[in-house]
């Protein structure tokens, strides 16, 4: 596991690993989403302020947006070269701001 979060609401956690997933947990510690998509590992992740989306990014130097309510993939951001470390929204959710092993910080509209 790479990393983890709690949802604005603070009733479920967010988790992303090694093996390319992103998983919802309630607090009880039973899954309730696992969402595939990334190619490589899953560095980061975190909810959106008001929780209806995720953010992840990854070994595969993608930055991946996720309907928290279907689980689907929303979009797909690709202008890394390198392995994204770390990614968040801003307190609007208009943006994405990401950070990479290419040296980079990218703020996505």
């Amino acid at each position: 596991v790479w990393g983890c979060a709690f949802s604005p609401n603070g009733q479920s956690v967010l988790s992303c690993s090694e093996d390319r997933t992103l998983t919802i947990w309630n607090l009880q510690g039973d899954v309730t989403a696992t969402m595939l998509g990334h190619e490589s590992g899953v560095r980061d992740c975190k909810f959106s302020p008001g929780g209806t989306r995720i953010v992840s990014c990854g070994a595969d130097g993608t930055v991946r947006v996720w309907d928290t309510r279907t689980g689907k993939q929303i979009a797909v951001l690709t202008d890394h070269s390198n392995v994204v470390n770390g990614c968040c929204f801003g307190a609007d959710a208009s943006r994405i701001l990401s950070c990479s092993d290419d040296h980079t910080l990218r703020v996505w509209h």
